[in-house]
């Protein structure tokens, strides 16, 4: 019918087939998984690792606070990182980072720390060893700090709400 193309983002796509995968890859369409409501609803496991090996480009969603304690894509990565022992964790943050960059087209300003990218991160408390990504993800701390553009944000409690942030 024509509506699968590289701007097409298919929410969750949990119940897909060998050749549902080959044509989403085909198409250059995205899909954006949501691990904690896919695990709230008890569905099969996802088959977000043979949408990658096909060449989707699969990227982290939250759903909605009807089926998630939280909007966080942080906690998605950490539950993914929690159940899924064989996907590196680096390719893990490429699902809440980069991938979800790609799936709207932004992938040329955001997404990664690039020069000439928007410097957009979140700053979590680890412990003064060298962490490494697996330690992020399995850490529980909160983000201490978000920057957007380079610019660190204000906590919305103390926010001059006459100023746009």
């Amino acid at each position: 019918m024509g509506v699968l193309g590289p701007q097409t983002v298919l929410a969750h796509a949990n119940y897909v087939s060998d050749s549902d995968i080959a044509l989403i890859a085909a198409s250059g369409a995205s899909v954006a998984y949501c691990p904690r409501t896919h695990a709230a609803f008890g569905h099969p496991p996802h088959r977000f690792r043979d949408m990658l090996r096909a060449g989707v480009n699969v990227c982290l969603g939250t759903d909605s606070l009807a089926s998630n304690p939280s909007l966080s894509i942080l906690d998605e990565l950490r539950l993914l990182q929690s159940k899924c022992h064989d996907v590196a964790p680096e390719d893990l943050l490429a699902l809440g980072t980069l991938r979800g960059a790609c799936a709207l087209g932004f992938s040329h300003a955001v997404g990664s720390l690039t020069p000439g990218k928007s410097a957009d991160f979140a700053v979590i408390p680890l412990p003064a060893t060298a962490p490494t990504w697996d330690e992020t993800l399995n850490s529980r701390n909160a983000p201490a700090a978000v920057y957007v553009q380079g610019q660190e944000l204000v906590p919305p409690d103390s926010c001059d709400c006459d100023r746009p942030l």
